[in-house]
């Protein structure tokens, strides 16, 4: 498996290249798309560490990471919605009425109860201690693996309000599944828009259900059956 993803990738890299030296000849400044935006933030060199390197990787990543991890987001939200009546009534009505920020809010929300991720791994570069100064702190060494839970940390009762209860009313910081800091998902505006908008036709359907349960290809979703009432 990965000798042909090595390859892959190689061949992606070389078709960037020729796609970025094509809109560098072509100019910059005319097109607002991703592409565009990353080199004039390059050029312009108010953002450290945008080399050409991470202008590649960054497009690569938005390619090969928003089908499959968008796919499980719309299905796993909206089976949550269908375990809540009343969310999933309450987003039908959003989605009826074209209110597309609180259709969102509901589909965010249910994302909390089954993100797609329940956390992110990560290597520590340098020694550092967590939660310094308190009386938990603890050490952790360069080169260990760290494992940060964040599905469990979205209902942290210390932190997040009622967390049991399904809330379409939460600020965005109590949502960790597109992580945080420097690490935030390149994704995360698209995905706000794009995973309720595939979600709002079903939505608007009467009597949405779902038919048996989802079929996995690995840990992505392959098929999710529903029927609806004409």
């Amino acid at each position: 498996m990965r000798a042909p993803a090595v390859t892959a990738g190689a061949e992606m890299r070389q078709r960037l290249d020729v796609l970025l030296a094509a809109r560098r000849a072509r100019g910059i400044d005319d097109d607002d798309d991703v592409m565009s935006r990353l080199l004039r933030l390059q050029r312009a060199g108010d953002v450290t560490g945008i080399d050409e390197d991470l202008v590649r990787r960054t497009l690569m990543g938005l390619v090969i990471g928003m089908i499959e991890t968008t796919s499980q987001a719309a299905v796993q939200a909206l089976l949550v919605l269908f375990s809540v009546p009343d969310a999933l009534a309450r987003a039908a009505a959003a989605a009826d009425a074209d209110d597309d920020d609180t259709l969102a809010d509901l589909v965010f929300e249910a994302l909390r109860f089954r993100p797609i991720n329940p956390m992110v791994a990560r290597v520590a570069n340098e020694d550092y201690y967590l939660a310094a100064g308190q009386p938990h702190a603890t050490m952790i060494r360069k080169g260990t693996t760290v494992f940060a839970l964040t599905w469990s940390a979205m209902f942290d009762p210390r932190v997040i309000d009622a967390p049991e209860e399904f809330r379409s009313d939460r600020p965005d910081y109590d949502y960790l599944y597109f992580a945080t800091g420097l690490h935030a998902c390149f994704g995360r505006y698209i995905s706000r828009i794009q995973i309720p908008q595939i979600l709002k036709p079903l939505l608007k359907l009467k009597q949405l259900r779902p038919v048996g349960t989802p079929e996995y290809d690995g840990t992505f979703p392959n098929t999710l059956n529903v029927a609806a009432d004409v």
